[in-house]
């Protein structure tokens, strides 16, 4: 457990400071991956509830929130030549001739969740994806995500994975939208149901058994991924304009989810994801919510990243830069048996699509 150099002591006051910090979490994971960079394996072992090459899957994708952001400019790229291995990894890990090949995605299959980091780079950087992938790797890229229709699903924000990746699929995969619209409609008509009031969904249908409204009803899952659709899709207006009077809503309640000093309350699943805790507050700018002003959404996503980036809570990385399982400290008390050794949620990377002058002076 030691400082993360650009992230412990990060003012977060300029896009540069996010693109360090960004730069920062993604550099201790390249001595880990793969051959062929389609894999990530960290030295640490938890027993998570699914096959180890999933595990590994998520070692790759789950960077890619990070990583997506870095690659919006080639400027960027060529500045970080290791950036494009990411598209690299991704051409392998869809191939099913290759040794590093994901495996086909099953029914309830730990591979649906890794889905949405993948559409997310498609979506934020289609034309720099496409270029660096050949024909052959785009086809493979399309049988992989499409793969996942028709098959089982858990009823919860899964169901979200699959609408971004159909969306990742016709918007810069060519895929016919009439290919894929009867699962589309399937998901949606499922993922309304969950809506409980005030701009707030559970994860799951509410019920007496089942009432679930942790940060997946927020910023892990069930207000994150919306606001993603809404900036990406580009139409469905009567939804679009749904979710964000929901986002809306949910914003005048969930501020009171951060503290002054931009900590937040600890509770509810998968605290391991630490500062993804303030993701929605990244997407509500990204798609310009009118409920906080932006200086006061801005200042809501920075404080809590400055929380985290204290020099006391270095203690949240080994000893080789990489993020731990836990909360302020390695802890697999605050584990969940989905929490594989690269389980982390996603550092908050939309903000990176404003120019500097908009957001991040």
């Amino acid at each position: 457990m030691a400082p993360l150099a650009g992230f412990t002591g990060n003012p977060f006051r300029s896009r540069a400071d996010m693109v360090g910090a960004a730069s920062a979490l993604i550099n201790p994971l390249h001595p880990h991956k793969s051959a062929s960079g389609a894999r990530i394996r960290l030295p640490i072992e938890t027993a998570a509830g699914f096959d180890d090459v999933a595990a590994q899957l998520e070692g790759f994708a789950r960077p890619l929130f990070a990583v997506a952001p870095l690659l919006m400019t080639e400027a960027t790229a060529r500045e970080d030549p290791k950036l494009l291995t990411w598209i690299n990894g991704l051409s392998n890990g869809v191939d099913p001739l290759h040794p590093e090949y994901w495996g086909d995605i099953g029914h309830v299959d730990q591979r649906m969740v890794e889905t949405e980091s993948i559409s997310f780079t498609l979506l934020s950087n289609p034309d720099i994806v496409l270029k660096a992938m050949s024909q052959t790797a785009r086809n493979n890229l399309v049988a992989w995500l499409s793969g996942m229709n028709g098959k089982r699903m858990p009823e919860n924000n899964w169901r979200w994975f699959r609408v971004l990746s159909n969306l990742a699929l016709t918007k810069v995969l060519g895929v016919p939208a009439n290919d894929v619209q009867t699962q589309v409609d399937k998901d949606f008509a499922m993922l309304d149901s969950f809506y409980v009031g005030e701009g707030w969904s559970s994860d799951s249908l509410w019920s007496d058994g089942r009432a679930q409204a942790d940060y997946y009803s927020g910023s892990f899952a069930m207000q994150f991924a919306p606001l993603l659709y809404v900036y990406f899709v580009g139409g469905d207006s009567e939804r679009v304009t749904r979710y964000r009077r929901h986002a809306n809503e949910f914003a005048t309640k969930y501020w009171r989810y951060f503290d002054r000093d931009g900590a937040a309350i600890p509770f509810g699943r998968s605290m391991t994801y630490r500062f993804a805790m303030a993701a929605f507050w990244a997407v509500a700018a990204l798609v310009k919510l009118g409920a906080l002003s932006m200086p006061v959404t801005k200042g809501l996503l920075l404080r809590h990243l400055r929380w985290w980036a204290a020099p006391e809570r270095a203690t949240m990385f080994h000893t080789n830069g990489c993020l731990s399982i836990g909360f302020l400290y390695p802890n697999m008390y605050q584990s969940e048996d989905y929490n594989s050794p690269h389980a982390r949620k996603r550092f908050t990377p939309p903000i990176f699509h404003h120019p500097p002058s908009s957001l991040l002076r």
